[in-house]
């Protein structure tokens, strides 16, 4: 019997995305199955703010931040004429005036909108950006902008909410929309804050009370109170809980203080009302340590090792793990500024070139931190090139040039290394054969072979003939 393979009729939903997908060219299946599943905007507002009282998170995202403005990133041009280079240099002074809120917003936020300010250019007769006008997500805790999608999932442009119902709509060429870690389901972004930071900043909360109620009313350990259970009122008569008022008045007393009572005595002469205070201090050991735990949870939740920011008691640990924490860094610096990049390439970079109408063709570029930190390498490289002879370690064959000035980020084909190798080679060959030279005329007379040097010739010691007495300055 022959066995027949199931048909699967396609339904309604699959034939309705099958369109959808193709409707438009390049347009993938996945992003339209997953539009109607895309997730709103979660707030955030409330979670930057409450990190933002943070010490160790604003000094870790500081830390971010400043070494994001320190790559070097340019608009660079690929192909086209004089208007494409101006073209070009605007947009690269756009991006520096523009990255360190660019980066720093949508760390937080996960997301960082703008509005594209273009101006009229009588110099160039380009249309240029003149600013990106940053627009938060919420003013006065009420939404002020949200991504807007077309179609297919892409970004169309901003919505602006005003007061009521008002709404306005930046269209996609005056509009500029940066998502940090965007997905087909979360295309406007997602905040580096939300998991593993916002659980310790919990935590972190919690410890704050504490240390609060510790700073407030632990300083010292308390004491033992001799109070009467019940006193009266002096002008009713009625019973007081005298154990309550105390309690309360005790409660109120922070580091130091007055408690005073009635100076009531027994038929023994003893105090009625007593009050005394242990000798003994809290120790704020456990609090301390547990401040310094969660400040490198802190850290260490937003990729950044606590031992890079302060100097721990434990100190950084061996140098495979300062390299790791370092290399660990910078590549949570570089994510962020390649994101950037790429978003700024394709909405603002894209966008003027398309408004102006020219034929050209630039592209954001930047230089890694991995790769323009390394100046030790750039010195070493710069110092061989441009020195007549080569180092005696490099003629040895002790180190490899090659890889140096590859480390450096100088470019070089197979064949330009090869002739770099060749010309090392010979090198070498040049300083083997002047060491045999050396080597083959034999020693001085009383040279190392003898047991005493000859004395020098006076002209060998100077005009003095050895006489330190003599001087070789010339009279007159």
């Amino acid at each position: 019997m022959r066995l027949m393979r199931p048909q699967i009729r396609p339904t309604r939903t699959s034939m309705a995305i099958r369109a959808q997908a193709t409707k438009v060219a390049g347009t993938a299946i996945a992003r339209s199955v997953a539009l109607p599943l895309i997730e709103d905007e979660q707030d955030v507002s409330s979670l930057v703010d409450d990190m933002r009282t943070d010490y160790q998170a604003v000094f870790a995202v500081e830390t971010l931040q400043s070494l994001a403005a320190r790559i070097d990133v340019r608009v660079g041009v690929v192909t086209g004429d004089e208007a494409a280079s101006d073209l070009a240099e605007s947009l690269t002074e756009l991006w520096r005036r523009t990255a360190r809120q660019l980066i720093g917003k949508s760390f937080e936020y996960g997301r960082a909108a703008f509005e594209k300010v273009w101006r009229n250019d009588p110099e160039t007769g380009l249309t240029l950006v003149r600013k990106l006008e940053y627009l938060p997500p919420s003013v006065r805790g009420s939404k002020f902008t949200e991504m807007v999608l077309d179609e297919t999932g892409r970004f169309d442009g901003v919505k602006l909410k005003g007061q009521g119902s008002d709404a306005w709509t930046l269209p996609v060429q005056d509009a500029y929309w940066h998502g940090v870690d965007t997905t087909i389901i979360e295309p406007h972004g997602r905040s580096r804050y939300l998991g593993a930071p916002q659980s310790v900043r919990r935590k972190r909360k919690e410890l704050d009370r504490l240390m609060d109620i510790f700073i407030k009313k632990h300083v010292l350990k308390g004491g033992i109170a001799h109070v009467e259970p019940t006193v009266y009122d002096a002008r009713t008569g009625n019973p007081i809980d005298n154990f309550q008022i105390v309690a309360a008045h005790l409660d109120a007393l922070q580091s130091g203080g007055w408690l005073i009572q009635p100076s009531t005595r027994d038929a023994n002469g003893n105090l009625l009302n007593d009050f005394r205070l242990e000798a003994s201090t809290t120790d704020p050991a456990g609090l301390l340590d547990l401040q310094r735990y969660l400040d490198a949870q802190m850290s260490r939740s937003l990729l950044v090792h606590e031992s890079l920011l302060t100097e721990g008691d434990t100190g950084m640990g061996s140098g495979n793990a300062v390299v790791s924490f370092v290399g660990m860094l910078l590549a949570s610096v570089e994510d962020l500024v390649e994101q950037a990049v790429q978003s700024f390439q394709k909405y603002v970079v894209e966008k003027a070139v398309a408004r102006n109408a020219i034929a050209a063709k630039l592209q954001t570029t930047y230089v890694p931190l991995s790769n323009s930190d390394n100046s030790q390498m750039n010195q070493i490289a710069a110092s061989v090139l441009t020195n007549n002879t080569l180092s005696p370690v490099i003629q040895s064959g002790a180190v490899d040039l090659i890889q140096i000035l590859k480390a450096a980020g100088f470019p070089m084909t197979e064949d330009a290394a090869k002739k770099l190798q060749d010309s090392i080679d010979d090198a070498k060959q040049v300083a083997q054969e002047m060491r045999e030279m050396k080597q083959n005329a034999g020693p001085a007379e009383g040279g190392a072979s003898g047991f005493k040097q000859a004395a020098p010739r006076p002209e060998e010691q100077g005009g003095n003939g050895g006489d330190p007495n003599k001087s070789d300055t010339p009279k007159g």
